[in-house]
């Protein structure tokens, strides 16, 4: 079996359970983390996402060396695919209408999302450039902060 069908078969039911039970179990959280707008369950979902993509780029750039940032970017881009489209199917069931556009828009905006986190992840393990990479992450964050009331906007007016 190749290294990347490998880690693919392995981390993706890692991450569908670590949202599967983040989600049954929000009750026991706090909804926010002290006196901000982050959210704990979003916090908790981003830092075992971010953790598995790190774990995975490791791997498969140790099993491939020669592998691009392309390409590790895109292995733990396609397990948070795989994982949050199959939460975001059982989690559609919650909803009493507009399932089809929770369903696309959870399972979109955390591909995009961790897309772009993965690309970050795969220049810092490639090139080891970590003050670029520093910069690119505060860069995103930023864009994130300014975007992100757009499209709450359009979501709400939906």
């Amino acid at each position: 079996m190749k290294p990347a069908a490998k880690i693919i078969l392995i981390f993706s039911p890692v991450l569908f359970l670590a949202l599967f039970i983040i989600y049954y179990l929000t009750d026991i959280f706090p909804e926010f983390l002290f006196n901000t707008t982050i959210r704990v369950n979003g916090l908790l979902i981003f830092c075992i996402a971010l953790t598995i993509s790190i774990i995975v780029q490791k791997q498969f750039f140790k099993a491939t060396p020669t592998a691009n940032i392309a390409q590790l970017a895109l292995l733990s881009t396609t397990i948070v695919f795989i994982a949050e489209a199959i939460f975001q199917i059982i989690r559609a069931f919650s909803y009493s209408s507009d399932r089809l556009f929770y369903y696309l828009s959870g399972t979109i905006g955390m591909v995009i999302f961790f897309g772009i986190v993965s690309i970050l992840i795969a220049l810092q393990l490639k090139t080891g450039r970590t003050g670029l990479v520093i910069i690119l992450s505060i860069a995103f964050v930023l864009s994130i902060k300014f975007i992100l009331p757009i499209f709450n906007s359009a979501i709400v007016n939906h």
